[in-house]
């Protein structure tokens, strides 16, 4: 009989496989914003006394942050718990299934998450000004600060729809640009990352391990993509390399409390809010990113140039070993003699 008892009950413990090791469930819960104690009490404005100023109400607030972040994250919750993706943070999620259609759902929660926290976490009642180095990136950019303004508040005001509007900057060459994302789009480059695969991983043909290709013709054949990935046939590219800077908020919630349809009087309203200390934060991070990876990939290549004998002391690169090595490929292809590595 106990042994009947011990089957039924590994039945059901089994019927979950997802089911997590903890015993109490990971709820996830509204994070905490700066200033959230008095505006929850106040409103945001940098003038209690005019409320006409004001980016937010104490209602309009409420409902924009409390409310909708609550509403989506008890929607996460439900989706997740006593699943593989109970213990994934909103950037896991986001960055797992960007790319899965059946979990679009979970996605767009997640994301819209993400979206409206960045948004607040991006305002301020204190008086702010973009430093030297993120205001010559707008002026490069855009010529000016007050013509980026321009620029940006007309693009949120002509968006058919609800959704984002961002202020991103190139990882690689640190030129900002305007990104418009519709409902929960995300501007994160995890999220777009699988969209920038040169071949279709599922029908890319590999060599047996241990084995290498025969010759350059061989190695194009069988990488060559058997059919086009996407679902409509075409092989999706993108050479988007950005972060997100600042970003308005454009969805009815976030503006429809205090400014009623009056969207472009409220994203300009917003404008006088923007935390350009953050933002310039996030902005020479960024930049500190990529000039740490191009200093890190310089020194990798001298170092190993130099392993190879073919980096001078000065640091100089020389072409002599590279030549020999294509021009004894060359000969054994014309050979027809297979590669080192590869049986003949």
């Amino acid at each position: 009989m106990k042994q009947t008892m011990k089957i039924r009950s590994f039945a059901r413990a089994s019927s979950r496989p997802f089911a997590s090791h903890s015993t109490e469930p990971t709820l996830k819960k509204r994070p905490e914003l700066s200033d959230e104690a008095f505006w929850r009490e106040n409103g945001i404005s940098h003038d209690l006394s005019n409320p006409k100023e004001s980016l937010y109400s104490v209602a309009g607030y409420r409902l924009a942050w409390e409310r909708c972040q609550d509403q989506l994250l008890g929607r996460i919750n439900a989706l997740t718990t006593e699943t593989i993706d109970e213990h994934k943070t909103l950037e896991d999620i986001v960055e797992t299934y960007s790319a899965y259609p059946e979990k679009a759902q979970l996605f767009n929660n997640a994301s819209m998450a993400m979206n409206n926290h960045f948004f607040f976490r991006g305002i301020t009642t204190a008086k702010t000004e973009p430093s030297a180095e993120l205001k010559a990136l707008i002026e490069n950019s855009f010529s000016s600060l007050e013509s980026f303004g321009l620029e940006f508040i007309e693009h949120a005001s002509a968006m058919f729809g609800p959704g984002f509007v961002w202020l991103v900057q190139d990882r690689g060459t640190d030129n900002l640009r305007i990104l418009v994302t519709y409902i929960a789009g995300s501007p994160y480059r995890s999220a777009h990352a699988f969209r920038g695969s040169p071949v279709d991983a599922a029908t890319e043909i590999k060599p047996p391990q241990g084995r290498t290709y025969r010759d350059r013709a061989e190695q194009e054949r069988m990488t060559r993509p058997q059919n086009s990935p996407g679902k409509h046939g075409k092989e999706i590219k993108t050479e988007y390399n950005s972060e997100p800077i600042l970003c308005v908020n454009t969805w009815q919630s976030a503006y429809l409390r205090d400014f009623n349809l009056d969207k472009k009087s409220y994203v300009r309203r917003w404008w006088k809010f923007i935390d350009w200390k953050r933002a310039s934060e996030i902005s020479r991070d960024i930049t500190n990113s990529r000039l740490y990876s191009d200093s890190a990939s310089n020194r990798k290549a001298t170092e190993s140039g130099r392993r190879l004998g073919n980096v001078n002391d000065d640091g100089r690169l020389q072409s002599v070993i590279e030549d020999d090595l294509l021009y004894d490929i060359k000969a054994q292809i014309s050979e027809a003699r297979p590669l080192p590595g590869f049986p003949g």
